[in-house]
């Protein structure tokens, strides 16, 4: 949910008028991950205790500078994408974007989409999809991070349903 939150932000301040296109996208995302998170026993019982997390600064200089090289690349990859093979290459940029980081390929979307060179509607796509497959991504990071192979588990038909509620999403707008 937070990253979808996050996305969304992302998709506002660079072109608007792009998340409008994929608002129920995003929206059935958010709606889909709440219900998940606010059901009845969702939390665990009260001897639960969440996993310690190698945690590294967002403000660094690294994550800033991959965030930067994965930006100027999914930008200059779904630019030649869309240019070479219309649509389908910017989604399929937007999709391998998304498996490295989808705040950067969100961010290209919006940034080529408020440029003109992707349509509005397509830039959005294309968000939806680096969401989609960046959620998707979390549940084998989930399973390597907490070493807890029953948290995937557990994971798969949350994570499932927000796939499929971005993908419907998409669908019943068009694309």
């Amino acid at each position: 949910a937070a990253m979808v939150g996050r996305n969304g932000v992302l998709l506002l301040i660079l072109a608007p008028y792009a998340l409008l296109a994929v608002l129920p996208s995003f929206g059935l995302m958010l709606a889909v991950s709440a219900a998940f998170v606010l059901r009845p026993g969702a939390r665990g019982g009260s001897d639960s205790s969440a996993p310690a997390l190698p945690l590294k600064s967002p403000f660094s200089l690294s994550s800033a500078l991959r965030y930067g090289v994965v930006f100027v690349a999914v930008q200059v990859g779904g630019t030649l994408a869309q240019r070479t093979l219309g649509n389908v290459g910017f989604y399929v940029v937007s999709l391998v974007g998304g498996l490295v980081s989808s705040a950067s390929a969100v961010a290209s979307a919006g940034a080529v989409a408020a440029l003109g060179t992707v349509p509005l509607g397509v830039a959005g796509n294309g968000a939806v999809l680096a969401s989609i497959v960046s959620a998707a991504v979390d549940l084998p990071l989930a399973a390597r991070v907490s070493h807890d192979r029953s948290l995937a588990r557990r994971l798969v038909a949350p994570t499932a349903a927000v796939i499929i509620a971005g993908l419907a999403g998409i669908i019943l707008r068009g694309w």
